[in-house]
């Protein structure tokens, strides 16, 4: 009998340790039916298991822009779904792996409960807005009258009807204004939405 125990506790171990673990399964399958089919898709089926020891559980992803993005956006998310699930996690990290599975040294970071009031992670990463170009100060003519509503759309609605907005056309009728405009709004608003801008 004691070896029979012995024989469980190292097969679970072994489910823990890297690769296999039987509950990572069943928390994407929780958080597919809690997020949008597009947020599952983009952020959280990259995400790969790495391993469960005790209470600290490691992912990894094949980038540093969606690790990141994950650490932000649905390291709490994954946590939590874990608590239900009835698992303690005091520390998540995700590391990076790439493609041919090379884990990228000094790529691990931890994710760290913060108040959302300490949320600087959007200034560091964006662009600066230009004070400049708000929709007070931009001029409508034929050319761009479509997009110049199109964007107020976008700014001002609760549900965007553009997703996304797409604004194509030649050099000077007013596309990066529109889009520090649409920005400046939301900010203005004081919304819970956050806004990044960068060059592509």
């Amino acid at each position: 009998m004691h070896l029979l125990e012995e024989g469980i506790k190292l097969v679970e171990d072994e489910k823990h340790q890297g690769g296999i673990d039987v509950s990572w399964p069943k928390i994407t399958s929780e958080l597919k039916k809690s997020l949008d089919k597009d947020t599952f898709q983009n952020w959280i089926k990259p995400i790969y298991f790495e391993s469960h020891i005790d209470t600290s559980l490691t992912l990894s992803v094949p980038t540093r822009f969606l690790r990141d993005w994950i650490i932000k956006n649905y390291a709490s998310v994954i946590k939590k779904a874990y608590m239900d699930q009835g698992h303690s996690i005091d520390k998540l990290a995700i590391l990076v792996k790439e493609n041919n599975n090379r884990i990228i040294p000094g790529t691990e970071v931890i994710y760290e409960d913060k108040d959302d009031d300490e949320d600087t992670y959007y200034d560091d990463i964006s662009a600066p807005l230009d004070p400049k170009f708000t929709f007070d100060n931009f001029i409508v003519g034929k050319p761009n009258e479509l997009a110049y509503a199109a964007a107020q759309r976008v700014a001002q609605s609760e549900v965007v009807s553009f997703n996304p907005l797409f604004l194509y056309g030649g050099v000077g009728l007013g596309k990066t204004h529109l889009m520090h405009a649409v920005a400046w709004n939301i900010k203005k608003k004081k919304s819970q939405k956050k806004c990044c801008l960068f060059n592509s």
